[in-house]
């Protein structure tokens, strides 16, 4: 596990356009997970803000979740 969680750094282009106070949200949620041992990945970044945003609804968001991890 890396020592240090940027997710904003490694991947900029999954927060552009987001307010301050959704980018920290997600990053806080996510940060919770990569305590618990979550490796953090592209996929699962993209997956959860692209939910967060409203991009689709809680059931696609657990589909896609699902298959991300069928996939791995």
């Amino acid at each position: 596990m890396s020592k240090i969680l940027d997710l904003q750094l490694w991947w900029p282009e999954l927060f552009e356009g987001l307010d301050s106070r959704i980018r920290n949200a997600i990053v806080q949620v996510l940060a919770s997970s990569w305590h618990e041992g979550w490796e953090a990945n592209r996929e699962d970044v993209e997956n959860f803000t692209d939910f967060i945003c409203g991009e689709y609804d809680r059931e696609e968001y657990l589909r896609r979740a699902v298959a991300i991890v069928s996939d791995s």
